[in-house]
């Protein structure tokens, strides 16, 4: 038997235990038989890049094809690569490989993040801030909302407030609906605490997990006059539209139309027939088609980006006839 063994090892991907268990399994291909089998380990530190060398954990004499290293110590935070080495009867001994055949990771910190799902622009109290655990820490025990107010047109500054919103669980994921007194913007961020009472550290102030505007101010809009009666078949709608300052910002601005054929008595429900963007310069709806005669009025609906809509008036804002039937005429002499 000249043939040397092959080797596997198997641990959990995360744990927040300070020893674990890890699985073998030894192929000696018909050969002489396994003998012994050693673990080797390399740990590196939480946020480092692992490198250096590996060192022997424990060797085991056995000759059965799989068997556990119990009471493997991982006693500090941080990544513990593990690869076997087998030699069988007759001496063989496998070689080191190149990459570990198991990667644990320990961390006893938890953390957690509100959710990037979260809306960004809101329009009324509360808040809806989803929030997902990233980490345990080998048991959730609550997650704490903090927050930090400005109001419109202010800088932000000062401390974070822990808010009466906390959960308390295992849960991994979850809904903060946090009660929001006056418009303006809203840091925030979680922490997450373990059942050893562990806490996730905050993160910088100025780097919180989401930053929401609320903003209950409705945009406004208006048409500018039309040149009536035409024989166009187009028209140029021009207006005028601007949400609040410091408000969330002007996201689209509707167009809609309602038509009435020459003779008859406007009536009836308007149309959507265009959009622009908030940031359409000039704010202007080219060559909307007034293709036959008739009456053709028009409105502006303005949309911000918390979704406020302003109301639909009760009049068209502007109008356009557009007549293209020349008159006729009789003399008496």
């Amino acid at each position: 038997d000249t043939g040397a063994p092959s080797s596997s090892a198997s641990a959990p991907a995360t744990t927040a235990a300070t020893t674990i268990s890890i699985t073998y399994a030894i192929n000696d291909g018909g050969g002489s038989g396994p003998a012994s089998i050693q673990l080797w380990q390399r740990y590196t530190v939480p946020g480092a890049t692992p490198s250096g060398t590996y060192s022997l954990v424990t060797t085991t004499t056995s000759t059965a094809a799989s068997g556990t290293f119990t009471n493997v110590a991982t006693a500090t935070d941080g990544t513990y690569e593990f690869y076997t080495i087998a030699t069988d009867a007759a001496g063989n001994v496998e070689s080191a490989p190149t990459t570990a055949d198991s990667t644990t990771v320990r961390n006893t910190i938890p953390a957690s993040n509100v959710a990037s799902s979260i809306s960004l622009f809101q329009k009324a109290s509360p808040l809806v801030v989803p929030w997902v655990v990233t980490a345990n820490g080998g048991g959730l025990a609550s997650v704490e909302l903090w927050y930090r107010y400005t109001a419109p047109g202010v800088a932000p500054s000062g401390a974070y407030s822990k808010s009466s919103n906390t959960y308390t669980g295992s849960a991994t994921s979850g809904s903060f609906n946090y009660t929001a007194s006056s418009d303006g913007t809203y840091e925030f961020y979680t922490i997450a605490v373990a059942t050893n009472g562990t806490r996730e550290a905050a993160p910088p102030l100025t780097t919180p997990d989401a930053t929401v505007v609320l903003d209950k101010v409705v945009p406004t809009s208006t048409t500018n006059a039309l040149t009536s009666p035409t024989r166009a078949s187009s028209v140029d709608v021009t207006y005028n539209a601007a949400d609040n300052t410091n408000g969330s910002s002007l996201d689209s601005v509707e167009l809609w139309q309602r038509f009435t054929v020459p003779g008859a008595t406007p009536s009836g429900s308007y149309t959507l027939i265009l959009t622009n963007p908030g940031t359409a310069s000039p704010q202007k709806f080219t060559a909307v088609p007034t293709a036959a005669d008739g009456r053709y009025e028009f409105y502006t609906i303005s949309v911000d980006k918390a979704a406020n809509r302003k109301a639909i008036p009760s009049a068209a804002e502007t109008f356009t006839i557009r007549d293209t039937v020349a008159p006729s005429s009789s003399a008496s002499a």
